[in-house]
């Protein structure tokens, strides 16, 4: 007599396992890469939000008249400047940071004698007369990025020419 063995249609365990294995190891760099867009795309949010937060600054503090604008604020987050009128008026036309985000502003005074510089000619002398005072704007902005702080720095050059 002869044993005959039927086999019905289907995958054995141990082909299963097989092409389970050989999927996870195709999909796992694919998976990786999630993750990865992930952290950029939080990284460059931060980047937006910093820029954005400096440059609304700047463009506040240049909004106002040359002479408005204080001779000399040492490097101060912006909140702590509540003394002075001007930064209190600054201060109420911003938008409100994020949690984890500061500002800091730095104002020097500089003057600028044409007197000591060599090598121009009339008419660029008479430019500078312009110029003969300017003020340096620097605007911090810190933040916490996975666990780390970091600082946006930015600056720029005001003059009281007209």
């Amino acid at each position: 007599m002869e044993n005959k063995t039927r086999r019905c249609g289907g995958f054995t365990f141990l082909e299963i396992m097989v092409a389970l294995v050989v999927l996870s190891l195709g999909l796992f760099p694919i998976l990786s890469l999630f993750s990865s867009t992930t952290a950029d795309i939080s990284y460059t949010i931060d980047n937006v939000l910093v820029t954005t937060y400096a440059n609304e600054l700047i463009d506040s503090v240049i909004a106002h008249k040359f002479d408005e604008i204080p001779e000399n604020v040492p490097l101060a987050e912006l909140s702590t400047l509540g003394g002075n009128q001007f930064f209190v008026k600054l201060a109420g036309r911003l938008s409100t940071l994020k949690p984890g985000y500061e500002r800091y502003i730095e104002i020097s005074t500089h003057v600028i004698n044409p007197g000591n510089i060599t090598g121009l000619c009339q008419s660029d002398m008479d430019k500078l007369e312009k110029y003969k005072k300017i003020k340096k704007l620097i605007v911090k902005i810190k933040f916490t990025h996975n666990g780390t702080v970091k600082y946006f720095n930015v600056g720029t050059l005001i003059s009281g020419a007209e």
